[in-house]
């Protein structure tokens, strides 16, 4: 063992010299067969990339990843980058398709969401981090009808853009020097016509009341 010094080699020479029974002569062996695979095992770890990297503080900045409802309300491909350890910005992209038919007469949407982040981190020296979340979605939606009626042949389009406030509260596990990347939590959507105390106005029905959606996330990426 490389690090025992003279004063510690002397000490368990003694020791070693003064058992006299075979039970003794097995125990000091032992105790040193272990103390080296110790010494061995700490020097392994500790000379290691990923714990080196870790010590030093966040040098991973950059975060890629794909999470499944949440701010991007059915899934949103995402870059994230830390401004501080403890503090990200986050913008995504969500991508829904629509098309139905009936006789001859066919709809396609396309519904598109842009969600932006702030994420604050507890615990950020460590892998395992208590994040919370604020800012906002954006969402775009585009939609258009032809076909045919017993009055003749009818086209129409329509486009809009809509935003709702976005919070999230949840669990990230995330290497301070990069790698395998996952996160899971809770998002909290306000905005006009959101379905929970909100919806379409009964007295107004082209003004839409302010509600709320909860919606589970859960992503993974790397780092």
């Amino acid at each position: 063992v490389e690090n025992i010094n003279e004063g510690e080699e002397e000490y368990f020479v003694e020791a070693y010299s003064s058992a006299n029974s075979a039970e003794g002569e097995v125990m000091m062996r032992t105790l040193l067969l272990v103390m080296g695979l110790t010494l061995v095992s700490v020097n392994t770890w500790a000379s290691s990339p990923v714990v080196k990297k870790d010590l030093q503080g966040r040098t991973a900045k950059n975060v890629v990843y794909m999470e499944g409802l949440g701010a991007g309300l059915l899934y949103s491909v995402n870059y994230e980058r830390h401004i501080l350890d403890s503090l990200s910005v986050r913008v995504g992209l969500g991508y829904i398709p629509f098309s139905i038919s009936a006789g001859e007469a066919q709809s396609t949407s396309h519904f598109f969401t842009l969600p932006i982040m702030v994420n604050y981190l507890f615990f950020s020296k460590s892998r395992h981090m208590l994040e919370l979340g604020a800012g906002g979605t954006l969402a775009f939606a585009s939609s258009s009808a032809s076909g045919q009626t017993s009055a003749g042949l009818f086209s129409v389009s329509s486009a809009g853009v809509d935003g709702f406030l976005t919070f999230q509260v949840g669990y990230r596990y995330q290497p301070l020097g990069g790698g395998f990347h996952f996160r899971a939590g809770l998002t909290n959507l306000i905005g006009p016509g959101l379905p929970i105390g909100g919806g379409i106005s009964t007295l107004e029905p082209e003004k839409r009341l302010w509600g709320y959606l909860p919606l589970p996330y859960i992503s993974f990426g790397g780092v």
